[in-house]
């Protein structure tokens, strides 16, 4: 069984910068979809901590500044729910350190990105994205 999640054209935030950012996290979901349905070895886990630190510290850091630049009146609920993304990120760090790499927590990273993917991009980004649309 494969189950992939897929780039469509309206998930685009209208940045290309954004839009590449978005697409490598969602390459990076996918690599852990094929290691939970393949039954692969789950020590990929520390390549995602990994990622997703590099993500906080250029996606999150730059998609703020756009909004900043574009007025986004939001920006600060936004800013809250990116803050939220850094504490989840600093629990899954600390518990690779720990414990090192687990199913557990795995599944866990598996499905908070997953989450990530479809209410974040999926509702959230897009809200900015449309208010800078309509006022351009």
């Amino acid at each position: 069984m494969e189950i992939k999640f897929m780039w469509a054209p309206n998930m685009s935030v209208n940045d290309e910068i954004i839009d590449a950012q978005h697409k490598e996290l969602l390459n990076q979901i996918n690599t852990l979809l094929d290691v939970v349905f393949n039954e692969k070895d789950i020590s990929i886990i520390k390549e995602t901590v990994d990622f997703l630190e590099k993500y906080i510290h250029g996606h999150l850091e730059y998609e703020e500044e756009y909004m900043e630049r574009h007025l986004y009146p939001e920006l600060s609920h936004h800013k809250e729910i990116h803050d939220k993304f850094n504490q989840r990120y600093t629990e899954f760090k600390k518990s690779l350190e720990i414990s090192g790499p687990t199913k557990e927590m795995f599944s866990e990273v598996e499905t908070f990105l997953g989450n990530w993917w479809i209410h974040h991009i999926g509702h959230e980004d897009r809200k900015y994205a449309e208010f800078i649309k309509e006022n351009e």
